[in-house]
């Protein structure tokens, strides 16, 4: 978490999927925007027309960033100014996304404030650079037993229904049906939770490829997975620590599935996991990363074997909120 270390492709396209990462050095990332009036970025999104959307646990704003840089960032949806935060997001169908929203406070997350925001952009249109038609924005349900909601992933690629939200402090994973609104715990492990005197936050960032999931803990520095069913969300087998990793935040599975690219907060650092023998391998070092919260790959023909970073970068004496863009 960020705050808490300081068009579809076309029919003639083909996408070639990203067998492998082959560095013969490390791997330099570009700046492609900042956004003022956040001190850092938290949770990143594509949509299928390319364009990013981003969170941050310092505003109530959601942003959309032009992938290539061409023109700045604007504001396209807006949460109850009750909410100070945004993190989580995720798509369930074309353009309607789903995002925490929050009142938080340092590394705490106000007691009863969290809520899951719908965020439709299909109504949205956009001229001279500024939004001329808003998106639809509603809330969608108030979770209060929530202690820190973070991560927040769909539970299968063709679940419209169904998504899984990471709760750091309680260490689980819980699954929400946005259109009955029922909300249940589904994995509740020791590898999720704050066991250590360092840094309070435990499970972070949730990713599923196939019927595994794949999940951070930044509080005891660990990778690790666990094979769910598809169908609500529950383990079907033991939880396996893949690899040993200092302050793993969220992060993004390459699309052959083999290899998962952690952002490193607070450490200027990228890492490449190999998912099958979990070795760690450092991509990217670069004081543009000193403060990386998520990754997401490029959803264009243009840029799928691209990964966007969101973070802060220093800015005279404070941060502000940073995209970056790395070619692998």
């Amino acid at each position: 978490m960020a705050r808490f270390s300081s068009l579809l492709a076309s029919a003639a396209c083909v996408v070639v999927p990203l067998v492998a990462l082959v560095v013969p050095g490390l791997t330099e990332p570009t700046q492609i925007a900042t956004i003022t009036g956040t001190q850092g970025l938290e949770n990143i999104a594509v949509r299928s027309s390319g364009e990013l959307l981003v969170t941050s646990t310092t505003s109530n704003l959601i942003f959309m960033v032009f992938p290539d840089g061409g023109r700045d960032p604007v504001a396209v949806a807006e949460l109850d100014s009750s909410f100070n935060a945004t993190l989580g997001i995720a798509e369930l169908t074309r353009d309607v996304f789903y995002v925490i929203g929050a009142q938080v406070n340092g590394l705490t997350m106000i007691s009863g404030s969290a809520g899951i925001w719908k965020v439709d952009l299909r109504p949205m249109t956009l001229q001279g650079g500024a939004v001329s038609q808003p998106a639809d924005v509603s809330l969608l349900t108030a979770i209060p037993s929530a202690q820190l909601l973070n991560g927040l992933c769909r539970l299968a690629e063709n679940d419209t229904e169904h998504i899984l939200i990471s709760d750091s402090v309680a260490g689980s994973i819980s699954r929400l049906n946005v259109e009955t609104l029922e909300y249940e715990t589904v994995i509740s492990d020791e590898t999720m939770r704050v066991t250590t005197s360092s840094i309070a936050i435990g499970i972070d960032g949730i990713r599923i490829f196939q019927n595994t999931l794949y999940f951070t803990n930044i509080n005891q520095a660990l990778f690790a997975s666990v094979p769910i069913s598809l169908v609500d969300g529950t383990a079907t087998g033991p939880i396996e620590v893949i690899a040993d990793l200092s302050q793993g935040d969220d992060f993004a599975i390459t699309p052959d599935g083999q290899k998962a690219i952690v952002a490193q907060n607070g450490l200027m650092t990228l890492a490449s996991i190999d998912l099958s023998s979990g070795s760690v391998q450092v991509i990217a070092n670069s004081t543009l990363l000193s403060a990386t919260s998520s990754l997401a790959f490029g959803r264009r023909c243009a840029d799928s074997k691209s990964i966007y970073v969101s973070g802060s970068a220093s800015m005279g004496d404070t941060t502000v909120g940073s995209v970056l863009k790395l070619e692998l």
